[in-house]
């Protein structure tokens, strides 16, 4: 097994816990560790893809690791990210 693809590997078990935390009201979509393990994942699913040059795969983990990114950042500046807005039905 390489590097490459036990990052990818380690990096969707750390999406899926947060997922997973989530959806069994253990970690809060608004909390720093949520938008962290998220960034983390996203960074290490991003190294995955480029490797093997999965393109739609690289423009998904860009882009939420951006958003990540964003939140993270602005808990580190003391700021509070944007308020997420629930779904309505």
């Amino acid at each position: 097994m390489d590097i490459y693809l036990i990052l990818g590997v380690l990096g969707a078990c750390i999406t899926l816990t947060a997922f997973v935390l989530n959806q069994f009201g253990k970690l809060d979509e608004k909390q720093f560790s949520y938008d962290l393990l998220n960034l983390v994942s996203s960074l290490m699913l991003l190294t995955y893809a480029l490797n093997s040059m999965v393109i739609p795969f690289i423009i998904t983990n860009v882009v939420w690791g951006l958003v990540s990114l964003r939140d993270v950042v602005l808990y580190l500046l003391r700021k509070e990210p944007r308020k997420k807005k629930a779904l309505r039905s």
